[in-house]
């Protein structure tokens, strides 16, 4: 080890990489023996090696082949032992550590004394007491808009109607079948369970001009034929812009059979409208005649001179004393309301609304089965009248009017 420790200063010297002179007297002098070594057997001086390169040339240094033979310096492997290392022991079984010993039980937080009680805040005072506002006045009643005002014609039931467009007071009556509140709902003077009821005939005579066409409106639909030239007629009418016009030469309205003309002992009520310029002495008319000649009929006579000056005049079953009459002539060429109405047993005949007479007679009278129904024209056949009738109704079991009353004014 020695040389190699000299060798490796050698090179460094040589290399310039030990220092300089100055670093060189800085260090402490080594012993004398310690600046020696051996090379190849022969002990080499380090110190005057140094010296001399040192104080010399050291462009020219000795020839260091010379002073030192290199291949002399023995085998570093020799010196060295450069054999693997043996096997090494394996490190001793370490101790596991010890059992560490559980930390400490903790001791429980101590009990946090409760927060103090809070005093209750403090009574507030009430407001004061407000004074009521003042008393607003009712918005002024708002008109409905023209186009939702109720109206007999809008095809609604509001208002006070009691049905679509009728009945309330306000409208005209309402007809069979529809609804009431009162008899004055209807126009048959019969409300039963909400309900119009009691017509069995109604003709308006509507329709256009010269029309044949005479259609029953009561719940009944009977069946109405035209006999000669009966027709509709827009040249005048009472209500709905047209009647029914008979020419005084024939002319009738034959209504079918049915149950609804055995009137028997109840109440009934028979009314129209008539105008007629008809003043002739003695021509009697009949405006409506069911029965026949033989003492079962219901009449209305007008006109009739050869009956001891009888104005008019409405009988039954046979007439004889079963007449109520009076001697006015209603051939005016205005229109006339006229009514026949049996309430229990008293007969009582109306002309606009006026009593003309009245009569008990407990008998039935019926008028189904083989009779005539004729309208403008005697059972017989015979008596026909001349001029307009319009809005003709029987109600059955109706006693529409008991007392004199103001005539209807519209269409029923």
């Amino acid at each position: 080890m020695r040389r190699l420790g000299c060798v490796a200063c050698c090179l460094a010297v040589l290399a310039g990489g030990c220092g300089d002179s100055t670093g060189m007297s800085d260090m402490a002098s080594p012993s004398p023996d310690a600046a020696k070594g051996i090379v190849d057997g022969a002990v080499f001086d380090h110190a005057a090696a140094v010296d001399a390169a040192m104080i010399g040339d050291l462009a020219a240094p000795p020839d260091l082949a010379v002073a030192m033979d290199l291949a002399a310096i023995p085998d570093v492997s020799v010196l060295v032992d450069l054999s693997p290392p043996s096997d090494l022991a394996p490190p001793p079984d370490l101790a596991p550590p010890p059992d560490l010993a559980p930390p400490p039980d903790l001791a429980p937080p101590p009990d946090l004394a409760p927060p103090p009680d809070l005093a209750p805040p403090p009574d507030l005072a009430p407001p004061p007491d407000l004074a009521p506002p003042p008393d607003l006045a009712p918005p002024p009643d708002l008109a409905p808009p023209p186009d939702l005002a109720p109206s007999c014609s809008d095809g609604m039931k509001n208002g006070k109607e009691t049905d679509v467009d009728c009945g309330g007071g306000t409208c005209a009556t309402c007809s069979d079948g529809k609804g009431c509140a009162a008899a004055a709902d209807c126009g048959s003077g019969s409300c039963v369970g909400n309900l119009c009821k009691g017509t069995v005939l109604l003709l308006h005579m509507d329709g256009v001009n010269n029309a044949k066409v005479f259609p029953d409106s009561s719940p009944s639909k009977h069946v109405i034929t035209v006999g000669g030239d009966a027709k509709v007629s827009t040249a005048d009418s009472k209500f709905g812009g047209a009647s029914g016009y008979f020419d005084g030469n024939g002319d009738f309205l034959g209504v079918a059979d049915s149950p609804d003309w055995n009137l028997g002992t109840g109440d009934f009520t028979i009314d129209y409208w008539m105008r007629s310029a008809n003043n002739v002495q003695n021509a009697r008319m009949h405006a409506l005649s069911f029965g026949n000649a033989n003492g079962t009929n219901i009449d209305f006579d007008y006109n009739d001179k050869d009956q001891g000056g009888w104005g008019f005049w409405i009988y039954w079953n046979g007439g004889g004393g079963n007449l109520v009459r009076v001697n006015t002539v209603y051939t005016d060429n205005k229109w006339h309301h006229v009514a026949l109405v049996r309430a229990g047993t008293l007969f009582t005949g109306y002309v606009d609304g006026k009593s003309i007479g009245s009569m008990n007679y407990a008998p039935a009278l019926n008028v189904s089965g083989n009779f005539n129904r004729y309208i403008g024209l005697g059972a017989t056949g015979s008596w026909p009248y001349l001029g307009y009738l319009d809005e003709l109704r029987i109600l059955k079991g109706v006693a529409r009017w008991t007392m004199n009353f103001t005539p209807p004014d519209a269409a029923y």
